[in-house]
């Protein structure tokens, strides 16, 4: 393997013990994009975790100094091809258009990611996702470049529930973090979506731990729900 995918994988491995352990590197790529033409359709991969980073200058993504502009980043979708679904029907928007109609299901709710420097988004595969309407500057060293690692492969992946558009725990509006409630889960969803949306801050390791309580805490309000209705 090339050196320096073998260096990422162990420092990812590293860092993810619980998400990626057992979990073999199936594939890794790297794309680069003109940064008008569009990027790569709907579409789900043959994996169980997907990690894409994104290693252009933040400041070649238009969207950073105009927020008209769109984010150039990733769009991850609530729901998933079902599991009677082979490669060729769930890798390809344009090869199978009932993509779009599990998409209508849930309205097309989804998570958009802004392209910003040095971020990685990682994800379950089972979601169908695509790359986000981009307009970056002009030049080679302004084009997009998102780093793909796939680990782990679908046969052995039980696929999800679909998020909808709204639930009994969430609110509608395009922020995924509507939903907290707490004061701390404001705080803490503040910070994420200034975070995801805008990139104005870093999380530190702290922020980190308090959104994985934060997330705990509504899962387990969530299950309590579900156990007494």
């Amino acid at each position: 393997a090339c050196p320096l995918v073998a260096q990422i994988d162990s420092e990812l491995r590293a860092q993810l013990p619980d998400v990626l352990g057992g979990l073999q590197l199936e594939n890794a790529w790297a794309y680069m994009y003109d940064g008008s033409l569009g990027g790569i359709g709907t579409h789900a991969d043959d994996a169980q975790v997907q990690i894409n980073f994104f290693i252009t200058p933040t400041e070649a993504n238009l969207w950073s100094e105009n927020r008209s502009e769109p984010s150039g980043g990733l769009i991850v979708y609530g729901i998933g091809p079902p599991s009677s679904w082979d490669y060729s029907e769930y890798n390809s928007v344009y090869e199978n258009p009932n993509i779009e109609e599990q998409l209508q299901s849930t309205g097309h709710w989804n998570v958009t990611v802004p392209y910003i420097a040095n971020r990685a988004v990682l994800f379950d595969s089972t979601y169908f996702h695509k790359t986000d309407s981009m307009h970056f500057k002009k030049g080679y060293k302004n084009r997009r470049i998102n780093v793909t690692f796939l680990y782990g492969k679908r046969k052995t992946l039980t696929a999800r529930p679909p998020v909808s558009v709204c639930t009994s725990d969430s609110v509608p509006g395009d922020s995924p973090f509507a939903a907290m409630q707490t004061s701390q889960e404001q705080t803490i969803g503040k910070r994420m979506q200034d975070f995801y949306r805008d990139g104005k801050i870093w999380m530190d390791d702290s922020d980190w731990v308090r959104l994985g309580q934060v997330v705990r805490q509504r899962l387990a309000r969530l299950k309590q729900r579900q156990s007494s209705g």
